[in-house]
């Protein structure tokens, strides 16, 4: 909290400025995103089956839409101090159910990669419970501890708190890190325990870890900076990373779902035995391989 309100109204001009960048910048993502690899969603997802893979793939993949436009909506347009508190909750819980939805991706494909094994569906329920759970109670006490601007600076500054301590944020990223690192973990594992299984590993397999790979570091790297910046950064431009991260964190995800698709599409048409007996085996990501067309 600042030590005065003159420093206070400071503090929000100069996050106000940051924020609609930021919220700019997702939303610009979002809609880049979806216009290059909408194609591969109409031929490799909406054919499916119905399934856990496609429900997750589907949130994870249209959540944003309504985070960048909710972010920019309150950076821009919004003037009612008590309107202002329920959409900046909504948005503040949306984009961890965003980041959650996005995390359970990378663990159902490190699932299949484990051949549907018991103890690793345990043990990522579990960690996602341990995870999960203290995430929204810190995000709930973050929300609770927010002020807002009056109506009348409200029209100057948009939806923007007063006060907003990165104290309890920087500790939900990190708490984000632990079920990605996990799957990381166990994809090492797994390729090193898996390695003589093969004559000549499945491209699928390949694809499955080198997406996992990527996407970890890729997420690795966003999170550490965004810690980084949430500590010894300025308030403002704290504001302005979080959204695109969220928004980033998706379309990684996105790109794993749809690239396995293609792996698997092109394995069974392949008919390699290798391939197929990795998709038999892996049948929860790929149970709705079988309707898509040749």
């Amino acid at each position: 909290m600042s030590d005065s309100p003159s420093q206070d109204l400071v503090d929000l001009l100069n996050s106000l400025h940051y924020s609609k960048y930021g919220a700019l910048a997702a939303l610009t993502v979002v809609i880049y995103d979806y216009c290059i690899t909408v194609d591969d969603e109409i031929s490799l997802i909406w054919p499916s089956r119905w399934s856990i893979t496609k429900v997750l793939f589907l949130l994870n993949r249209y959540s944003p839409f309504i985070d960048g436009g909710l972010g920019l909506h309150l950076s821009t347009d919004l003037f009612d101090r008590n309107t202002c508190a329920i959409e900046y909750q909504i948005l503040a819980y949306s984009a961890t159910l965003g980041l959650i939805t996005a995390e359970c991706i990378l663990m159902v494909r490190t699932y299949a990669i484990w051949c549907r094994n018991k103890s690793v569906l345990w043990f990522l329920v579990l960690l996602g419970i341990a995870t999960y759970v203290p995430i929204l109670t810190l995000i709930g006490h973050f929300l609770r501890s927010l002020r807002y601007p009056d109506n009348t600076v409200l029209h100057y500054t948009a939806c923007i708190p007063l006060s907003a301590s990165d104290e309890v944020l920087w500790v939900v990223y990190a708490l984000h890190l632990a079920p990605e690192t996990a799957v990381i973990i166990l994809t090492l594992v797994n390729r090193y325990q898996t390695a003589e299984s093969f004559d000549r590993p499945p491209p699928i397999l390949n694809i499955l870890y080198r997406d996992g790979m990527l996407a970890y570091f890729a997420i690795l790297g966003m999170v550490l900076v965004n810690i980084t910046v949430m500590v010894i950064g300025p308030p403002a431009i704290s504001s302005m990373v979080q959204e695109p991260i969220r928004i980033l964190h998706s379309a990684l995800c996105t790109r794993v779902v749809l690239n396995l698709r293609k792996a698997a599409l092109c394995g069974r048409d392949a008919d390699s035995e290798d391939t197929m007996r990795f998709i038999s085996e892996s049948y929860i990501a790929y149970e709705d391989i079988v309707d898509l067309p040749r």
